[in-house]
């Protein structure tokens, strides 16, 4: 059986890992933390990372919109979602591309010393 993360994750595995090029799908389950968005039940994104500082920030190594939802309403919608759990930051770690870099930048994570960082 394989659920709805993991058929994502090897449904887009090649585009996946046209924005996250380290991105090992066979790994995923490293993640402990996972997000997915969805729109009228069809699948729309995926965020995968583990919890830290007790719950509070997310490192996120993948932060995906299937290529039909890439218009940033999937970020905009997830963020917005974050703010109702305990989580108050989040920390992108994962390999950066300049199409993803652009794209952190439109959902206002800063640039730090860690990466990029956006407060919640």
């Amino acid at each position: 059986y394989m659920g709805a993360p993991e058929y994502l994750m090897e449904f887009f595995c090649k585009d996946i890992k046209s924005f996250f090029p380290d991105f090992v799908k066979e790994e995923a389950s490293n993640y402990d933390t996972c997000y997915m968005v969805f729109c009228d039940a069809n699948p729309a994104g995926i965020l995968l990372g583990n919890l830290m500082d007790s719950g509070r920030t997310v490192n996120i190594y993948v932060d995906y919109a299937l290529p039909t939802y890439r218009d940033c309403s999937v970020g905009e919608f997830l963020y917005k979602e974050l703010k109702n759990t305990s989580i108050k930051k989040l920390i992108f770690c994962g390999t950066r591309t300049p199409i993803h870099e652009d794209y952190l930048s439109k959902m206002g994570f800063k640039v730090t010393g860690e990466g990029y960082e956006k407060e919640i």
